[in-house]
């Protein structure tokens, strides 16, 4: 008796405390439900985002989960009734919910011991489609009868069971019935058979169990089952269900597709990231339209394949910046490391360009200019006082003509003192692989890439310019103030560098590099809209004699290879130490493609003479020509004030009646070559003077 009282009494007091924290719990989850984004409007099923390229060609998908959102007027109806008949045949009959069916279903696992029935309705998995799965399960059960019942009492039956079908794991990662049909038939839903659709619509359940690339026999028994309630439930005819049945299924062959500009994609992937995130960028139905052009990339593709050597190949847009095509390996697979994007690398003679370019700009001198081509001994400067900054002598390339045999110290210079301070020259003496040529005009040190007048134009020009005028063109690495500057000793990656040859190509504007045009979002509103961010950096003129003489480097120097009939082409070939870099970078009023060719291991070389003229410039015409070929011919533009004048070579002076060896140059009006102008011999004086004032190591 005393222990009913006492069962009576902690009922009495525990009653208020159980009946709170129900009460509380049932508070929360009706606050959850009123917050819950059951505005379809506001609630989007996660779908696939879609790259396209420059002419509004679909090139690629991004996806977590790939899906492919349809509406209902895009369906057959019978693609929708198989889905109705198999998973929820009452459902334009019930409110939501059938405790019915949920008690047979209850019943039926318990005698069988298994979960091989459930008794849930359309409404009720997409309401748990749209809850929180990592919640415990008694409080993620009652949200989803809530959520039942407010989907049915907001939309109606064709909403819920539209965005079900659009929800949905057909297998394998393909969501919603419109990416299914594709990948099992190669079709639009619109244009699936009963028996097809039918078969789709059996997949939900145990979309790996039924997968029918690798499980046909238990797909197509699955498909017998919902053709039959199809049937059952008035869906189909008698007719139509014997024709269904006795349809042969036949599959969409599964093909191991090679992904298109995969480097390009995860050049694009890590900017979206950045700006809209990885839920975004992966499943927000993005549709992103970019500034790839397909036939281009597919040259660069196939051009880079099986090539011996690691590299990659890259092209620009000059007028704009964009980013045409971009291959970052000879094969993805192998590699997934950018090398357009994330390899510094030394370019060479290639960066001669911005040493000849600082020399034209400036007005201090002319493609007539004459200097030696003998043998030179660079300084490291130990003055009498210290100097403020200090010039580091490091070892760099050879060149495809004119090879370097050089030795190294770690030497440094000083770029600030004065003549009067007194130096010593230590150990680096380059010397040319075959011969010196003696005097020398700066038209034939650009087109035969010759390393010692270049290194002796530096000297009259000093480094501090030069690093200027790469940076003004679009160099963007750190670019150390030494000797062999020109030489390319400095590391810079290939999209800066394709960059830095732009001005040369468009009139003299810098461009930024970049890849999206715009960013839509699922309701097509534009998210981002990019435009070409250019800057005048070089006058016309300058453009157009550097223009000029590279041209003659691909018609009869260092980059013949490159050379295409008919079609103008510039360009500068580059080669480091030991053959290990080989580069070349031409272009076209309307093209700047990069090529670059290096093994990751820096000990690797590519192979004795494998030069930038040799092995890079071939690689540039195979890549190029296809397009070049498909256009009309574009020279580029010469402005006003450019003169041209024959001139012997081997004088650097107007050429006479005696004179053997000419070449008719372009000069900027005021620069030309007269009878009355200062002897250009004098340049080289000032620099022997130079020499002569330091002491000389025996």
């Amino acid at each position: 008796m005393k222990l009913k009282i006492k069962k009576r009494t902690l009922i009495f007091v525990l009653s208020p405390f159980v009946l709170g924290f129900l009460f509380a719990l049932f508070g929360l989850i009706f606050i959850d439900i009123i917050k819950f984004p059951i505005d379809l409007s506001q609630y989007q099923p996660r779908e696939l985002t879609k790259i396209y390229d420059i002419n509004g060609e679909e090139i690629s998908t991004l996806y977590a989960e790939r899906r492919e959102v349809a509406s209902l007027d895009q369906l057959p109806e019978f693609a929708v009734n198989a889905t109705i008949a198999i998973e929820d045949p009452y459902f334009y009959h019930h409110k939501g919910i059938r405790l019915k069916a949920i008690l047979r279903a209850f019943v039926h696992n318990l005698k069988t011991l298994s979960v091989s029935q459930g008794g849930s309705t359309i409404s009720q998995q997409l309401a748990k489609n749209m809850t929180n799965n990592m919640e415990k399960r008694l409080v993620r059960k009652i949200k989803e009868a809530f959520f039942t019942l407010k989907i049915e009492k907001t939309y109606t039956k064709d909403q819920i069971v539209e965005l079900y079908i659009n929800q949905i794991n057909y297998g394998y990662g393909n969501y919603g019935i419109a990416l299914a049909s594709r990948a099992y038939f190669d079709k639009l839903p619109i244009e699936l058979t009963i028996a097809e659709a039918a078969l789709i619509a059996g997949l939900p359940q145990r979309p790996t169990y039924f997968y029918p690339h690798r499980h046909l026999e238990r797909a197509l028994k699955r498909q017998k089952t919902v053709l039959s309630r199809m049937f059952k439930y008035g869906f189909i005819t008698e007719a139509e269900y014997t024709i269904a049945k006795k349809e042969k299924i036949i599959l969409k062959k599964q093909e191991k597709k090679k992904r298109f500009a995969p480097y390009f994609i995860d050049h694009l992937i890590k900017q979206l990231v950045v700006k809209y995130g990885y839920a975004a960028t992966f499943n927000g139905g993005l549709k992103v339209y970019t500034t790839l052009r397909k036939d281009i990339q597919e040259s660069l593709e196939t051009t880079m394949e099986g090539s011996r050597y690691q590299g990659g190949l890259l092209t620009l847009d000059p007028k704009t910046g964009g980013i045409l095509g971009m291959v970052g390996g000879r094969d993805y697979e192998e590699s997934k490391f950018n090398r357009t994007t994330q390899a510094p690398r030394q370019c060479g003679s290639a960066f001669k360009v911005f040493l000849y370019t600082t020399y034209i700009k400036y007005r201090i001198g002319t493609l007539a200019d004459l200097w030696y081509d003998t043998p030179i001994h660079f300084p490291q400067l130990e003055g009498t006082r210290l100097p403020a900054k200090k010039l580091e002598i490091e070892k760099e390339e050879t060149e495809e003509d004119e090879e370097l045999e050089e030795e190294e110290d770690e030497d440094e210079d000083d770029t600030n003192t004065t003549e009067e301070d007194i130096y010593k020259l230590i150990g680096w003496v380059p010397r040319n692989y075959s011969r010196f040529h003696g005097p020398t005009i700066v038209y034939d040190a650009i087109r035969q890439s010759i390393n010692i007048v270049a290194l002796k134009v530096l000297l009259s020009i000093g480094v501090k310019d030069v690093i200027e005028t790469a940076h003004e063109m679009g160099i963007k690495s750190y670019l150390k103030p030494i000797v062999s500057l020109p030489l390319g000793a400095n590391e810079v990656k290939m999209l800066e560098l394709a960059a830095a040859f732009a001005p040369l190509a468009n009139g003299g504007y810098k461009v930024e590099p970049y890849c999206i045009v715009r960013v839509e979002d699922q309701i097509g509103k534009v998210l981002e809209w990019n435009t070409p961010q250019k800057k005048k950096v070089l006058d016309a003129q300058t453009v157009y004699i550097m223009d000029w003489v590279l041209k003659k480097v691909v018609e009869s120097g260092s980059g013949t290879r490159a050379k295409i009939w008919g079609y103008p082409v510039a360009g500068k070939t580059g080669t480091t130490n030991n053959y290990t870099d080989a580069w070349f970078v031409g272009f076209t009023p309307n093209y700047v493609t990069a090529v670059f060719l290096g093994n990751d291991d820096p000990s690797d070389t590519l192979g004795n003479k494998r030069a930038g003229g040799a092995v890079a410039a071939p690689l540039w015409k195979k890549a190029m020509k296809p397009i070049l070929t498909k256009e009309v011919p574009v020279d580029f533009k010469m402005p006003s004030g450019i003169k041209f004048l024959r001139i012997d070579r081997s004088t650097g002076k107007l050429a006479g009646k005696s004179s053997r060896r000419t070449a008719k140059l372009p000069f900027i009006e005021g620069t030309e070559v007269t009878a009355t102008s200062k002897d250009v011999s004098d340049k080289e004086d000032l620099l022997m003077k130079r020499l002569k004032s330091v002491e000389w190591i025996k």
